[in-house]
């Protein structure tokens, strides 16, 4: 269990962006998609020749050289932007808020309760016929007070109550859809309640009896007491008492809720747990609810790195990044501020997982910043050897959390998410390190698994000495900053800005030929990939609809074999690929596969044997664009927006614990690539193209 404090109110960044956020330029201007909210990966391979993922910038004045050890990348996956959702994968995954009966009893006043969800399947969305699992309020020990609101496995949405005596509920007159986004409402005014499903609203139904609520036990987001937990995301999750927002049919919000008067509880609709409303309640996880970017609205903008910035990810294997010796990271006993977010993906009790050290680790004039078991602590060196001054706070896995260390004079802080977490602690320590480590020790000892985002140091300053808001656009130079890393320095980037990118031998940006924007992915076929990082539910379609597409260039065919575009490989029976079959034993041309505990479904355009891509009318040193998609139970692969392969299956798809990979079969490497790849994007929750189309005429819109 995990408590996650807001103990000061915090601005969204949805609404500080909307005024910080810098003029985009008419040139950059591109046309919005619609359906752009249920894009999961997009790569315009638009960027400088060469351009890896693979130089790291120190963008304060020093402008220092960053050593990569290891393979750290980076990309567009931050703590920035406004957009997000909470995923609970269904094996007891929820939140859980302190119960205020003035905040959250509804049968006194006119009342709205409304949330986005996107359900993966019906696991744990109904413990019973009358009892949805979204948001509830349970007595542990039955049914006797509860109220609770969400979807049914038939699709319908419930809003049930005991009145003291029978349960009662309202339920929908429209029903939620799996794997697209729905919004659900209930509101009560003194005629009854009406149940909403993505506006449409049902009769309105009496109030029947005194309701009666479990007032000892927390409101709960995620499951019901016999439940195991819900599959799905969830975002923006409002109640406003004292309010029916809404009393006759609608359209569905566009962009995410704000606290507008009488908000009660908003949450689910940040880059970590925390609640926007004036009542700041306490959010507290259990299971492992993750934080994502997907969520039921486009962005308000294309992404720029000026407001969303960039992130490091460092996978546990040796990763981590160092600069050079110097008298910028000597604070001697001087003022200091290490500052950065991180978003953890794995931890453990036994082991550390620092942040950043220095190059005298476990000596006098050493220090070490680290999560341990969850919890921030730091070490200093000393003669009496490593010792822990101030252990304190809380780690969530799984969102972002900005983390903090500051002296000022002899007084030692941590903070996190702008909270002092632990007892100010009195250090007089002569730091005489002269080079700082992001991601792990000396020679890549207790690495940090997952994202570190706005690395700044600062020599001379405590920049934080009381509780604070952490910063919602990413960090500047500020005087005395003797390192900030950024980690926009990404030549190939995830303009849904939920993925970061790792370029494996000569991958890169190649100017040497492109269908828009005057480059793309270049792949030489001899080893060359690009990987994702594992976090796989951007990727993860299930039974829903979905779309990837792209457009393909191949300098040479393969030799009477196949050559990947697109990978997921756990292992010879759990596998995802998209690839092309040329002179090969079987499955030539377009090929998507899917295997699954031995179960095989794959869509073909050619399965007979020996075959070559020529003689299906492809040609080297052209581009093509492929797209392949699901509509219902329904597969089909198109070339040029012509379908030239199909198949059907109902299966749900398996969610692979493995990267997804972009020009190889799998991290060996083999069945790579050669040639290029651009616009390059994945949809979830949408199939773009049911029947022959005219592929795009121009790069694909990034918002």
């Amino acid at each position: 269990m995990t408590v996650i404090r807001h103990a000061q109110r915090q601005h969204s960044a949805k609404r500080v962006n909307a005024v910080n956020a810098p003029t985009i330029l008419p040139s950059v201007v591109v046309p919005s998609d619609a359906y752009f909210k249920y894009t999961s990966l997009l790569l315009p391979g638009t960027g400088t020749n060469n351009a890896t993922n693979n130089t790291f910038l120190d963008s304060s004045t020093n402008n220092f050289t960053i050593t990569r050890n290891g393979n750290p990348t980076q990309g567009t996956f931050t703590p920035y932007g406004s957009n997000w959702s909470n995923y609970f994968d269904g094996t007891g995954d929820y939140l859980t808020i302190p119960y205020s009966t003035t905040a959250f009893d509804w049968w006194t006043t006119d009342y709205t309760l409304e949330a986005w969800v996107f359900a993966s399947s019906w696991t744990g969305w109904s413990a019973s016929t009358t009892q949805p699992a979204l948001i509830g309020n349970f007595a542990e020990a039955g049914t006797t007070n509860y109220w609770c609101f969400g979807p049914h496995s038939d699709g319908t949405v419930k809003f049930n109550y005991w009145n003291g005596s029978t349960s009662n509920y309202a339920t929908s007159s429209a029903t939620v859809v799996l794997n697209q986004w729905n919004h659900i409402a209930f509101t009560k005014t003194s005629s009854g309640i009406i149940v909403w499903v993505n506006g449409v609203g049902n009769t309105v139904t009496a109030i029947s009896g005194t309701p009666q609520s479990a007032t000892a036990q927390p409101l709960t987001i995620g499951k019901t007491t016999t439940s195991a937990g819900i599959t799905g995301y969830v975002s923006n999750i409002r109640i406003v008492k004292g309010t029916a927002v809404y009393t006759s049919n609608f359209t569905p919000p566009t962009a995410p809720l704000t606290a507008i008067a009488n908000t009660s509880l908003l949450t689910c609709a940040d880059n970590r747990l925390i609640d926007d409303s004036t009542n700041n309640f306490t959010i507290t996880k259990n299971g492992d609810v993750s934080v994502q970017r997907f969520s039921p609205f486009s962005p308000a903008q294309a992404y720029s790195a000026g407001t969303i910035g960039g992130s490091g990810y460092f996978d546990g294997t040796g990763d981590y990044l160092t600069t050079p010796a110097d008298a910028a990271f000597t604070f001697g006993t001087g003022n200091l501020t290490l500052e950065c977010w991180i978003y953890q993906t794995a931890t453990s009790a036994s082991t550390y997982r620092v942040i950043f050290a220095d190059n005298v680790y476990g000596n006098a004039g050493g220090y070490t910043l680290y999560s341990y078991n969850n919890a921030l602590n730091l070490w200093k060196g000393g003669s009496g050897g490593i010792e822990v001054i101030a252990p304190a706070g809380t780690i969530a896995l799984n969102t972002w959390t900005h983390v903090a260390w500051t002296r000022s004079g002899s007084s030692n802080r941590l903070f996190i998410n702008g909270i002092q977490v632990g007892a100010t602690t009195t250090d007089a320590t002569n730091y005489t390190s002269t080079a700082s480590y992001i991601g792990a020790s000396q020679t890549g000892t207790l690495p940090f698994i997952g994202y570190i985002s706005d690395v700044r140091i600062v020599k001379g300053t405590a920049v934080y000495t009381t509780n604070f808001t952490p910063s919602t656009t990413p960090l500047p130079t500020i005087s005395g900053t003797s390192l900030l890393l950024n980690y926009t320095n990404a030549g190939i980037i995830d303009n849904a800005m939920m993925n970061n990118l790792e370029t494996v031998g000569d991958a890169k940006i190649s100017t040497a030929q492109s269908k828009f924007g005057n480059s793309s992915m270049s792949f030489d076929g001899t080893g060359d990939y690009l990987t994702t990082t594992l976090t796989n539910l951007n990727y993860a379609f299930g039974s829903g609809d979905f779309t990837i597409e792209f457009w393909v260039y191949f300098n040479a065919f393969p030799s009477a074999t196949w050559m990947v575009q697109l990978s997921q490989y756990v292992d010879t029976n759990n596998r995802v690929s998209i690839f092309f079959g040329n002179n090969a034993t079987n499955e030539n041309g377009l090929v998507f596969k899917v295997v699954t505990s031995s179960t095989v479904y794959k869509a073909v355009e050619n399965d007979s044997a020996s075959i070559t891509m020529a003689s299906l009318g492809y040609n080297t040193s052209t581009w093509y664009h492929v797209a392949i998609t699901r509509s219902g139970s329904t597969i089909k692969g198109f070339i040029n927006g012509t379908q030239k392969c199909t198949t059907t299956t109902s299966a749900t798809f398996p969610t692979l614990s493995a990267p997804l990979l972009i020009g190889s079969f799998d991290t060996t490497p083999q069945f790579t690539h050669n040639g290029y790849i651009d616009d390059l994007r994945i949809t979830k929750g949408y199939a773009r193209y049911t029947s022959n189309f005219t592929p795009p005429t121009a790069a694909l819109e990034t918002q």
